[in-house]
């Protein structure tokens, strides 16, 4: 089953499972350090609020390899957990809150088409032991801030902010033309990325 159906099934459980028992919000966003998504927030009282919210990216590219081009395919996918404590003693679960959050994020690539590469493309990938694809797995914990709003009666705004890290909590599979190999943090196969884990939110949902 691809993954956006498996999103879309596991919020559309959630609403079904909250609904009945208190309130819950269901929510767009637009993300500044990860891709636009949905989320579900189950309001357990007038203070607490949890979160759940996941994305999905996937794009095509291509480059030029040997004498011809090669086509590429990518996606990132986030989901971050979070728990809320709102501040606001006159509107239930409004206003400033803050609180804590847990991100998985996890990043994909491959080559496609490869039945349709050149004899010298193939020749050069099996000597050369050339890359196929790899795959990133991230989790990181971090603390939140952020201010909710009102409009109209059932209709919420809010910005969430977060900071937090992920202290080698990094693991990697790359599959090359002669092997497969497992990556740790630490290894060079990780250079570039960084233990910082950064939230930023802005939604748009309705209240039931």
């Amino acid at each position: 089953m691809p993954l956006t159906k498996r999103h879309l099934i596991t919020f559309l459980l959630l609403f079904h499972l909250s609904i009945s028992n208190a309130q819950v919000e269901i929510k767009i966003y637009s993300g500044i350090f990860d891709t636009p998504g949905l989320a579900v927030e189950y309001l357990a009282n007038e203070r607490i609020g949890i979160e759940l919210a996941g994305s999905f990216r996937f794009k095509n590219t291509t480059n030029q390899f040997i004498n011809s081009t090669v086509d590429n395919w990518q996606h990132d996918f986030f989901i971050n957990g979070k728990f809320k404590r709102y501040t606001a003693k006159k509107n239930p679960n409004t206003g400033l809150y803050y609180g804590a959050y847990l991100r998985y994020w996890q990043d994909y690539s491959t080559v496609v088409n490869m039945d349709s590469w050149t004899p010298e493309q193939t020749s050069y990938a099996i000597t050369n032991d050339s890359w196929i694809s790899s795959r990133i797995h991230k989790a990181s914990l971090g603390v939140l801030g952020g201010y909710k709003g009102f409009f109209g009666e059932h209709w919420v705004w809010e910005i969430c902010l977060g900071a937090g890290a992920s202290p080698g909590l990094y693991r990697g599979k790359e599959v090359r033309f002669n092997n497969t190999q497992r990556h740790t943090y630490g290894d060079e196969f990780f250079q570039g990325e960084t233990y910082l884990s950064l939230l930023g939110h802005l939604s748009i949902g309705y209240r039931f």
